[in-house]
């Protein structure tokens, strides 16, 4: 269960520390030992090992109440840590007894008690960040998580707040009030009503006390301590008629200490003797100092006996807002301050209101932490504690108070009241991370949090938990001073190791708190590592950046920095770091989105930047963004080269990585020179899995450059393998760093595809026998196979502990050989899952994903999450661990139903891979479990080639192909029989050519081709034509016949009646006439001729009846007998074309008409309104 299994972890490390009953420093009932490797490892059912499995009888387990023996890192890459076991059992007292019985007994290298560890409490709250403007940096300012590690508060410790109204049914108050009062209704619900939003209210409530650690929401300065909500405003307005009503309920309730985030200018003898009864009666009083921005004092602020608040932002500047003045106490965050609203939510505001509360709820955790203290002990330490901020405010200097609060100091302070002697190792400054050199000489800090000046101590320290070592230390430190002791320098190995510090033995005497005591470091020696440099210079928004280093191999991040201070101008920060040889990412980020582009806001004038560079000043990385405006990120590659001769090594394996989806695999490398040295030959050693080979590379690699290279084809058979590779003797030579020689790489290699139905029912109990893949990034909790009810057949089923898992965004996954959907259509899976939420914030999620590149890139298929409709849990809401009954399942009743996802997009498709990939959110979650995978589908067999199209056709005319093949067809390939082809499942052709054609179908799926042959004709178009006697003639001529060719076709046209041509019902002018032929195969033809008929019934008599036209016939050139002026001719050709068209008198005696050829032509001869036709033939031989 992520929220309580973290909240006692908190508790064991924290609260309960003094409730161990047999060793203060170790856990009750449990003992680590590690099995020697000259015998097997015991078996394990689920994670435990079997009672039969073990060495310990019945006697022996019943003797000392043997509960569970397991493995602690059964899968990691560790000779030692994966043969470590954890025996837990409750008879606590005979711990000895037990380890003895195990050393002589079982064949052990050591056998011990499990240690108890403390470290700086750092709450798992969502938005618990140093983040300005999504976080709750004033916690951090003011060093919250340092006092927590002191004192996390009683919850019999009691803050009241005095407001408008308060929200304590909010998730993050509704278990830290106590019983409250509305003192203007006189009743006790102090719940928000009518115009009375209560936001101010449940805002402060929150700063003071909200429930912290708890997996949700927001921290809270008092942790721990209870909160008194009381509602001092009015239903209607809101406004605040209860002041001080509000106080004196507190204070005959057991308040010990009452916030006000509120006041005014008035000031009165009453409000002042309210204030004196509270101090009388031993409740401290703490006000907002008001938001005017002025030096005008506030009331009740700035009453005695009342502790005045101002207010701060980032970087410790007085806020705008805040009022100001020697009437002021002391300061606090109260800018940009996240905090709890009227309803579930959270939102920022700000104000000497937010401040306020903050101070209030560290007077709640002082008196915690010294309930022996007075309420004047308690505002001592406060005061005198805090952190001078004159150097932030050279215009405000004395005129804040005491000082912007350290909630640290403040408990140090009053350590006098709990400790006299107590001495502790507050960090150790080094060595830490990766150190460039073998000599390390240790710094740590000292510091005296008793009350006694401290003036001696005895240092123990110890590396890679081998034998102690210790100094005596000597000196003088009062209360709350610290020293750097350096310890004497040693020299390392190459690799990694840890160092414990312990201080003891204070001024001779036992240290009376032993919280404090030990520190311990990790890190690595990398003798021929490279020292660098990462310098950032800020704009003037510092807490917006965060940058880290990782390493381009496996990602993980070597250091980090940020976020910085908001500091006008900007600032310059210095980072350095050892870096072994190799290539590294570095990643700033703005939270933003603007980069350091700071002189974009009219309020900052300067851009930050950064650059990465060696020693010797060489320059590695710099910021690439024009104007530092990078947006929220940028990634820039750099690499390190070694300070040695002759260093080669691998510096990434390209394949063979995750899966392989054929037999034969060839792995790619690449090789880094890392040293000085130009290399022409390195030696190489490698293992697919079957053993090893050996080969050479021969070339040229430059120092800091690299160079592909593949390697010769392993043929493996299905299963896990791992691949590794080694250089050696690079140009011959002994390479001089072996740290970056060997590299390996685990892989899945799958030499065939399997067929459907692919059917998982966890039976088996392993994800082996059906070759599944899993992966689990964190290598923390991920998919097992567990025993549960309600599942047939069997009663196993796969199981993501989200119970259990507090990583958020871990994506941990298993996945199907690759399947064979080639042969198969109407694919479906099918999958029986059952999973309850853990409450409504849970958001744990199931993914189903589809590869078709054996799994080198994933498309999503589904993703399932509950949004309190039924669209993923199968049973109610419960924080109870959810373990499924038969009911519970997407078969019951309740909830989502089972999920059938269509895969037929991908029929066809050989190597298909199904994932299976659980998404935790993070917040509190419970379990999923899925059984019973079936991927189904139809066979779809071999196919069989038929098609339909017309037999015969005509040149010209389209022909339609039409596809009637049975089987799931995935090609076609049309072959028509005069060179061309389409592969067009139902094609349209159109033939060039008459003739007859043999057109072949062939079509194909998975299972093997068909063809089918058939033959076409196309058929020629008849000849066909049209002739007529006469082509042009007067209405009032005889009918005459027309002939057509081929004979038996239809004429068609004006005048015309069956093969006659009648002129008296044609029409005058030009008539079309058609004759149309269609033959035997049922192709056609035309032929069209123009008959010209002229109305000669309407001629009248005229001056033009004598005029006669020669010669006729003519070669072209004729006359009139008589020329009028005026006179106009025109010529026609047989068509109805006019030839030529002239207006001619008496003085043109001959009419001309140029390469006119050889035919009948119309000569009109018009004058006035007489017309006069004439047929004129033209021979030209």
């Amino acid at each position: 269960m992520k929220l309580t299994l973290l909240a006692l972890l908190f508790t064991l490390g924290i609260t309960n520390l003094y409730a161990q009953t047999v060793n203060r420093w170790y856990q009750d009932g449990k003992i680590i030992f590690e099995l020697s490797n000259k015998i097997e490892k015991f078996k394990t059912i689920n994670g435990f090992v079997p009672i039969q499995n073990s060495p310990f009888g019945n006697i022996l387990l019943s003797d000392y109440k043997i509960k569970s023996i397991k493995p602690l890192h059964p899968k990691i890459n560790d000779q030692k840590l994966s043969r470590t076991y954890e025996i837990e059992f409750e008879e606590f007292s005979l711990v000895e007894n037990l380890i003895d019985w195990i050393k002589q007994n079982i064949n052990i290298v050591y056998v011990e008690k499990k240690e108890l560890h403390e470290s700086f409490l750092t709450p798992n709250d969502t938005y618990f960040s140093s983040s300005f403007s999504n976080g709750q940096w004033g916690l951090y300012q003011i060093n919250a998580p340092q006092a927590w590690d002191i004192s996390t508060g009683d919850a019999n410790v009691v803050v009241a707040v005095t407001d408008n109204a308060i929200q304590i049914n909010h998730p993050d108050l509704v278990n830290k009030v106590v019983a409250g009062r509305d003192v203007v209704d006189n009743d006790n619900d102090p719940s928000p009503c009518g115009g009375n939003s209560g936001f101010h209210g449940s805002h402060v409530s929150g700063i003071v006390g909200a429930e912290t650690n708890n997996n949700q929401g927001i921290a809270s300065i008092g942790y721990n301590v209870s909160i008194m909500p009381i509602k001092i405003g009015n239903c209607s307005t809101g406004a605040l008629t209860g002041g001080y009503d509000g106080i004196i309920w507190a204070v005959d309730n057991g308040a010990d200490a009452v916030n006000m985030s509120w006041g005014g200018g008035g000031v009165s003898t009453y409000g002042q003797n309210v204030c004196d009864y509270a101090w009388n009666n031993g409740v401290i009083l703490v006000a907002a100092a008001g938001n005017d921005g002025t030096s005008q004092q506030f009331y009740p602020a700035a009453y005695n006996n009342v502790i005045s608040v101002a207010s701060t932002t980032s970087g410790d500047s007085k806020s705008s807002f805040s009022q100001y003045g020697s009437w002021i106490d002391v300061a606090a965050p109260g800018s940009q301050i996240l905090s709890c609203n009227e309803g579930t939510s959270y939102q920022f505001t700000q104000g000497t209101s937010m401040a306020s509360p903050m101070v209030a709820g560290l007077v709640g955790l002082m008196i915690s932490h010294a309930p022996s203290a007075t309420p004047q002990d308690i505002i001592n330490c406060l005061l005198s504690s805090a952190d001078n901020i004159d150097g932030a405010n050279p215009s405000y200097s004395g005129l804040l108070g005491a000082g912007r609060i350290n909630a640290e100091s403040a408990l140090i302070c009053l350590n006098s009241f709990t400790y006299s002697l107590d001495a502790g190792i507050t960090q150790i400054f080094s060595p830490d991370g990766q150190v460039c050199s073998a000599n390390v000489t240790p710094q740590f800090e000292l510091k005296n949090y008793g009350s006694q000046t401290l003036t001696s101590a005895t240092i123990s320290y110890q590396y890679d938990n081998g034998a102690t070592q210790t100094i005596n230390w000597n000196g003088s430190l009062t209360q709350g001073s610290f020293e750097t002791v350096s310890l004497p320098s040693q020299t390392l190995g190459t690799g990694n190791h840890s160092l414990n510090i312990t201080c003891t033995s204070t001024n001779g005497s036992s240290d009376q708190n032993n919280t404090n005591d030990l520190q311990s470091t990790n890190f690595e020696i990398i003798p021929n590592g490279q020292s660098v440099t990462v310098e950032i210079t800020t704009d003037c928004f510092g807490s917006e950046v965060q940058w880290n280093i990782s390493d381009q191999t496996n990602n993980n991040i070597i250091t980090s920095g940020g976020p910085y201070p908001d500091i006008s101008g900007g600032d310059t920060y210095q980072s350095n770091v050892c870096l072994a040889s190799g290539c590294y990412n570095f990643t700033i980020t703005d939270d933003y989105g603007d980069g350091m582009y700071g002189s974009q806001w009219n309020s900052c004038s300067v851009d930050g930047s950064y650059s990465i560079y060696e020693n010797n000043g060489n320059v590695l990385a710099s910021i690439q963004a024009t104007n530092s405006d990078y947006g929220n990120q940028e990634i820039n590659n750099f690499c390190i080269t070694s300070n040695l001769s002759y260093d080669v090594g691998i510096s990434q394996i390209i394949s063979p990585s995750s899966t392989i989806c054929s037999g034969s695999v060839q792995a790619e490398v690449e090789l880094f020179n890392y040293g000085s040295q130009t290399i022409s030959s390195v030696d190489l050693t490698y293992n697919y899995g079957g053993g090893n080979s050996s080969t050479s590379y021969n070339g040229n690699i430059q120092p800091g450059s690299s160079v592909i290279i593949t390697l010769p084809t392993y043929n493996g058979s299905t299963g896990p393998e791992t691949f590794s590779i080694t250089t050696s003797n690079p140009n011959g030579n002994q390479d001089q760093n072996t740290l970056n020689d060997n590299m390996t790489s685990n892989y899945y290699l799958y030499d065939s595809y399997v067929s459907l139905p692919f059917t998982e029912n966890f039976e088996s109990n392993s994800f082996n026998s059906n070759n599944w893949y899993t992966t689990n990034a964190d290598n923390d909790i991920t998919w097992e196979i567990v025993t549960v009810v309600g599942t047939s057949p069997g009663n196993k089923a796969t199981k993501i502990d989200f119970f259990n898992y507090s990583d958020g965004d871990e994506r941990d996954g298993f996945q199907t050989p690759p399947l064979d959907f080639g042969p198969y259509s109407n694919i479906q899976l099918t999958f029986e899952h059952a999973f309850r939420r853990y409450n409504q914030e849970s958001r744990d999620s199931l993914a189903i994903l589809i590869s078709t590149d054996c799994g080198s890139s994933f498309q999503y298929l589904g993703s399932y999450a509950e949004d309190g409709t039924g669209t993923l849990a199968t049973a109610y809401t419960s924080t109870v661990e959810f373990v499924p009954t038969a009911a519970d399942w997407c078969t019951g009743t309740v909830g989502a139903d089972c999920f059938t996802i269509d895969l037929n997009a991908f029929s066809g498709i050989s190597g298909v891979i199904i994932k299976f990939e659980s998404v935790n959110n993070g917040i509190a979650g419970n379990n999923l479990f899925i059984d019973n995978i079936n991927i189904s589908g139809v066979n779809i067999g071999a196919p069989n080639a038929s098609f339909s199209a017309q037999n015969s056709i005509c040149i010209g005319e389209s022909i339609q192909f039409t596809d009637n093949s049975s089987g799931t067809i995935n090609s076609w390939n049309w072959d028509f029989g005069d060179g061309n082809f389409s592969s067009n499942p139902n094609p349209s052709y159109q033939y060039s050519s008459p003739g007859i054609y043999t057109v072949q179908l062939t079509v194909s799926n998975v299972n093997g081709t068909d063809t089918e042959f058939q033959t076409i004709t196309v058929n020629d178009l008849p000849n066909v034509s049209l002739t007529s006697p006469i082509l042009q003639v007067c209405n009032t001529d005889n009918a005459f016949n027309i002939t057509g060719s081929p004979a038996g076709g239809n004429y068609s046209g004006p005048g015309v009646n069956g093969s006659s041509f009648n002129p008296s019902i044609a029409a005058i002018g030009a008539n079309t006439i058609t004759y149309d032929y269609t033959d035997n195969n049922g192709c056609s033809g035309s032929s069209q001729i123009t008959i010209i008929v002229d109305d000669c019934a309407n001629i009248k008599e005229n001056q033009l009846n004598s005029v006669a036209l020669y010669p006729n016939p003519s070669k072209g050139t004729f006359t009139f007998s008589k020329i009028t002026d005026g006179s106009r001719v025109e010529v026609y050709s047989i068509d109805g074309k006019c030839i030529y068209n002239k207006l001619i008198s008496n003085q043109d005696s001959w009419i001309s008409i140029n390469d006119a050829e050889s035919g009948i032509y119309n000569v009109k001869l018009k004058l006035s309104n007489s017309e006069k036709n004439f047929k004129l033939i033209i021979s030209t031989y």
